[in-house]
């Protein structure tokens, strides 16, 4: 490790030359390549080669806490023992401080993105394997819990996906640790992640990714744990279903994103929390019976089916969904594309099972099979 001194920045860092081209005017790359902030921290991009995360925190005892024990010191410690132990992380090349602000830079994994991003993005509504994926995801997390260390935030969200080398890497590892053991409380934690994977997972592949990850688990055991973790997220769902409806009425950028053209509000829905499903560039030009079924309602009527849209998509309910809301009174929802069929029977009855348990009945005369297998109701 190297120690250097730069614009009152106090740097151990593994290279100097890393801070070649862009550490003199690293505030103009936060300006022109940021990648997200709140306000004590904000993280940009250095070009295609690296990621920096700057502490900045405001309060008096944050930032005296910051000062003696600098965030970006302990992730990059945490960083690094894990890559020691064998655990695929990102990699963490050195921090700095001044005063009570802290910076660390991490190398940035070409071409990657979370595996949140991958699964809805490319797996649930886009064509890439389920099947190639799932199996080099059990991998590493088999890898990863057996290394014994406990991630307090550990969620799809936090680890990142190559699709190119098809591996994985953890990212934000700040509050990782390795105790003497895991306790069954962090056990359990760690077993959220399985759920997460909720939408786009049948039972069937569910349990075997599980069994893949965890060999110690019986047919059994995994179906068990299954259903049990989808009737408690059902109810945590729909318990908190009013919350995230005044979030979406209040256009809450995780759900949707706003464009005024022409004096006309758009409502573009979000694939789940990652990107808009339509190019805010193309609307309004993209809005016709192309590409989208049309409905036109009375205002009510057509925010109730709206939201309606976003409570079956979190209750992992498929189907025809509304990705564009013009104000007041017009949806656009997705179109059954050439090639769609009638759902078979035996994934016909794994769906209406799926949804009565998240409290919602189904037809199953509704249900399509669209090209690339996925299972929808053709109508919210």
């Amino acid at each position: 490790m190297q120690k250097i001194q730069m614009n009152n920045w106090k740097w151990l860092i593994k290279d100097t030359t890393l801070l070649c081209g862009w550490f003199e005017r690293w505030e103009d790359f936060s300006r022109n390549s940021l990648v997200k902030q709140n306000p004590v921290r904000i993280v940009f991009k250095v070009e295609d080669r690296f990621y920096v995360k700057v502490e900045q925190p405001v309060d008096f005892w944050r930032k005296l806490r910051n000062f003696f024990s600098p965030k970006a010191a302990k992730e990059f410690s945490t960083g690094c023992a894990l890559e020691a132990a064998g655990v695929p992380v990102v990699k963490h090349l050195g921090w700095a401080r001044r005063g009570s602000s802290n910076m660390l830079l991490t190398k940035a994994v070409l071409e990657s993105c979370s595996v949140h991003e991958y699964w809805y993005n490319e797996i649930i509504y886009g064509s890439a394997s389920k099947k190639n994926f799932l199996e080099n995801f059990a991998g590493f997390l088999k890898l990863f819990f057996k290394s014994g260390f406990y991630h307090p935030d550990f969620h799809i969200g936090n680890i990142l996906y190559s699709p190119a080398t098809e591996s994985f890497a953890l990212v934000d590892v700040y509050g990782v640790y390795r105790p003497n053991k895991l306790s069954e409380r962090q056990i359990n934690r760690h077993k959220r992640i399985f759920l997460e994977l909720y939408r786009g997972l049948s039972d069937s592949e569910a349990v075997d990714f599980l069994m893949k990850v965890r060999n110690e688990l019986t047919l059994e055991e995994a179906g068990e744990f299954w259903r049990a973790g989808l009737i408690a997220k059902a109810a945590r769902i729909q318990k908190d279903w009013s919350k995230r409806r005044s979030q979406i009425e209040n256009y809450y950028s995780k759900f949707v994103k706003v464009s005024e053209l022409s004096g006309k509000k758009f409502i573009v829905r979000k694939i789940f929390g990652s990107t808009p499903a339509v190019s805010l560039n193309t609307i309004p030009d993209c809005l016709n019976e192309n590409y989208f079924n049309i409905m036109r309602l009375p205002h009510g009527e057509a925010e109730a089916l709206w939201l309606e849209s976003f409570r079956l998509e979190l209750l992992g309910v498929d189907h025809l969904r509304a990705l564009v809301f013009e104000k007041p009174d017009t949806l656009y929802l997705e179109k059954a594309v050439f090639g769609s069929t009638k759902a078979p029977k035996d994934k016909i009855e794994e769906f209406i099972t799926r949804a009565k348990t998240a409290g919602v009945e189904i037809n199953g005369k509704s249900l399509l099979q669209l090209p690339g297998n996925r299972i929808v109701r053709g109508k919210i």
